[in-house]
């Protein structure tokens, strides 16, 4: 993700959208990647299990010998004797018990085979349904394709106009076109390069002209334009980045 971050010279990237949000799955907005706190969590309820589960590990028998000393790992409470270790898997327990609502559903969840899976996804943050993560998310597109897609969906990308609402003192003029305010929709579809490129890649797929990100949406759900899905992806994520990337190059020649 350093393309999008990415720290050159003191100076970092402007994002609309926080690092907890991209690490939601592809149906609630994000790029599916592991929310770290969660997953560290879940990794330490390995040892939860093979407690509960009666591991014959020599890790376990120790605990069960010296720590719990015939108590559940239910019952078991730690004090300032205890190692760090000891304390945090402790304290994911408890979160654990918390986020699923009863112990009883805890102890089945451990029970999976499938436990880690059921209980990141206990763990994670939530998100709102994205209703476009099929069109934008694919795994077959470029991860800089999809990111710049996502944004561009949700309009979190860093356009003059959303810049402008954020308070910076900026004259907001398209940097491609030098003759409207620049925003999304500008950006992708109203704008003079934009347009001509729109036109090549609707002359291209041999589809009607698409004007707004709606229409696009709808489009790839709903048309069969004789391609397959995977490479109508391809090239309309391709055109994203394309627009994106030709905005930046001509802001650096203006700087």
């Amino acid at each position: 993700m350093h393309f999008l971050w990415g720290v050159e010279e003191g100076h970092h990237k402007l994002v609309f959208k926080n690092w907890d949000s991209f690490c939601l799955p592809r149906k609630e907005g994000g790029v599916n990647i592991k929310e770290i706190l969660s997953w560290n969590k879940t990794q330490l309820m390995i040892w939860i299990r093979k407690l509960e589960l009666d591991s014959n590990t020599i890790w376990a028998e120790w605990v069960k010998a010296y720590l719990l000393k015939g108590k559940s790992i239910w019952e078991f409470q730690v004090t300032t004797a205890h190692s760090w270790g000891i304390h945090n898997i402790v304290s994911c327990k408890d979160s654990l018990i918390e986020h699923a609502g009863s112990l009883e559903r805890t102890r089945s969840l451990l029970c999976k085979h499938d436990f880690k899976k059921q209980i990141y996804k206990l763990l994670r943050p939530k998100g709102a349904s994205f209703s476009a993560y099929k069109t934008l998310g694919d795994p077959l597109n470029f991860p800089e394709h999809i990111v710049i897609g996502l944004l561009a969906a949700q309009d979190k990308l860093a356009a003059l106009d959303n810049i402008c609402k954020r308070g910076f003192l900026l004259a907001n003029r398209c940097a491609l076109c030098y003759y409207q305010a620049e925003s999304r929709n500008h950006l992708f579809f109203e704008c003079a390069f934009s347009s001509e490129v729109w036109q090549a890649i609707t002359q291209w797929l041999k589809i009607p002209a698409i004007t707004g990100f709606s229409r696009l949406i709808r489009w790839f759900k709903a048309c069969n334009c004789g391609v397959s899905r995977a490479k109508r992806l391809f090239k309309v994520a391709s055109l994203a980045f394309l627009v994106v990337k030709h905005r930046i190059l001509y802001l650096l020649i203006d700087n």
